[in-house]
């Protein structure tokens, strides 16, 4: 399987590595805490460009599809849920801390319509995320 992810150079060299470090612990999202991706390379693109417009990077991971799909995945279908959810977080003050007990969350984003996001969040999805192939294919 593969998935993308933009960031700046700076970041991207710090994931890339040697060795490979990611932490799904750090970050946040519409999600809550933990590592993105997505399937879209050209969002991925219009991402990195917005965080850094000199030094964007999409790096490109290829994750072993079997041992993905051993993963605990937990999946929003709607954007309507993804946005109530969202807002409750919001409220709450818990949208960098919220985590859903899972490995990973597939969900629509709630702002733009295309592509899917993957939050990486527990232990297990970092550790496969950490033996993945990983690129820079911008």
């Amino acid at each position: 399987m593969e998935f993308y992810h933009g960031t700046n150079a700076g970041s991207a060299s710090k994931i890339i590595g040697p060795p490979v470090k990611i932490d799904v612990t750090k970050g946040g999202g519409e999600l809550g805490r933990g590592f993105y991706l997505g399937n879209e390379p050209s969002l991925a693109a219009a991402l990195a460009k917005g965080k850094d417009r000199r030094n964007p990077r999409v790096l490109q991971f290829t994750i072993d599809t079997a041992e993905y799909l051993r993963l605990d995945i937990r999946t929003i279908h709607k954007k309507g849920t993804l946005i109530k959810d969202w807002s409750k977080r919001r409220s709450e003050k818990t949208t960098h801390s919220h985590l859903y007990r899972a490995d990973v969350v597939v969900a629509p984003f709630a702002t733009i319509d295309i592509g899917h996001q993957y939050k990486f969040e527990s232990i297990a999805a970092g550790n496969l995320l950490n033996k993945s192939s990983i690129k820079t294919v911008l």
